[in-house]
């Protein structure tokens, strides 16, 4: 929890922080807010891991849910 405020402190800094190169400044909050996402879809690769932790029940909602943030911040990247 503490790694995803963090991530999104700096992200909300990089993102709005006065700057004379703001595509710089826009790549570097499309790469920190993106990493949380990355991370989260990447934890399945390890031995005997779940998309969901057991007591949540089954399925993988925060699959498609971190997709799509993840290619929203980049998104953002080009468009700004």
């Amino acid at each position: 929890m503490s790694m995803g405020l963090c991530l999104g402190l700096l992200t909300l800094y990089y993102t709005w922080r006065p700057t004379r190169a703001p595509k710089d400044s826009l790549f570097t909050a499309a790469l920190l807010g993106s990493l949380y996402w990355i991370t989260g879809m990447s934890a399945i690769l390890y031995p005997d891991t779940m998309w969901i932790d057991p007591e949540f029940g089954e399925g993988a909602p925060q699959r498609v849910a971190f997709a799509v943030l993840a290619v929203l911040a980049w998104v953002g990247y080009v468009v700004g």
